[in-house]
């Protein structure tokens, strides 16, 4: 057992960093950079406080709840919490979460799609992913050995390509303070600190009912590939922020406007046209 959790940390720690950076994580970064400009460094302690500290917090939370939600929940009472249960799974659903991610997926991929209208985008987006998840115990490996992998090798291109071709920084009138602050409630519309909760909660489960079919679960072992795991998907997710916060304070000048289009605006500004399948591959797989 001990070899197969082992194993399994690397890919439930890819899912995680998969479950938690969607599309509008490709988004805020990029915005912060662009914003705070000769000050990133402030507006990027703001959003990794609020998008990565404290998901940290969550992921821990679940971590010594051994993965019931419904318990950290309870712990304000029964009614209380189960009102608070419903409001936040509404929000990383379908009240915010599900909507943001097909409108910011279709104005990310737009330039990459031929003419359609967001209806029929939204149906092919949604489609391919039910095909990915309606098989509960596949969407460890879905994310873990396929979606991540890809999705990191596209971003690292682009990073390294940006940071490589890096020139003046975007200047700014905001106040070191300021920023971090803006960027510090930024940080809490990623959605990360819910995400991490229940994300967190469904890994744990999945891979205790990997695990129980064949082994008896030692749950301090399986707690303790929990918290190796959320850690290296976490440290992917601040690593990724920090990234892209500078490849748009170093290529944002004269953007403004959509967030939706910025992250794409920004890629082609540093890999032109020929790299417009690596973007659309980013854009795909977040």
């Amino acid at each position: 057992m001990k070899r197969l959790l082992k194993s399994d940390t690397v890919t439930v720690g890819l899912a995680i960093f998969s479950m938690l950076f969607g599309a509008g994580n490709l988004m805020f970064p990029i915005g912060v950079g662009i914003n705070s400009g000769v000050h990133t460094v402030f507006g990027m302690a703001g959003l990794l406080l609020s998008a990565v500290v404290l998901p940290l917090i969550g992921l821990i939370a679940m971590i010594l709840f051994n993965g019931d939600y419904r318990s950290f929940f309870d712990r304000i009472g029964r009614i209380p919490g189960a009102m608070l249960l419903f409001a936040c799974i509404i929000v990383v659903g379908p009240g915010l979460a599900i909507p943001r991610i097909v409108t910011l997926s279709y104005e990310m991929m737009s330039p990459f799609l031929p003419a359609m209208p967001v209806y029929v985008f939204t149906l092919f987006f949604l489609g391919i992913t039910f095909l990915l998840t309606f098989r509960e115990t596949k969407i460890v490996d879905v994310l873990g050995k396929f979606i991540s992998p890809t999705l990191l090798t596209a971003l690292i291109i682009i990073i390294i390509k940006g940071l490589w071709t890096a020139e003046s920084l975007v200047p700014t009138t905001g106040t070191p303070g300021q920023l971090f602050t803006q960027s510090f409630m930024e940080g809490f519309g990623t959605l990360d600190l819910l995400g991490s909760i229940f994300f967190c909660s469904i890994l744990l489960l999945l891979l205790r009912e990997k695990l129980g079919a064949n082994a008896k679960v030692d749950q301090r072992q399986l707690a303790l590939v929990g918290l190796k795991s959320g850690l290296l998907g976490i440290v992917l997710l601040g690593s990724v922020y920090v990234g892209m916060s500078f490849l748009g304070a170093f290529h944002g000048h004269g953007l403004d406007g959509n967030l939706g289009q910025l992250f794409s605006l920004v890629s082609f500004r540093i890999l032109g046209g020929y790299g417009a399948f690596i973007i659309g591959i980013a854009v795909l797989m977040a």
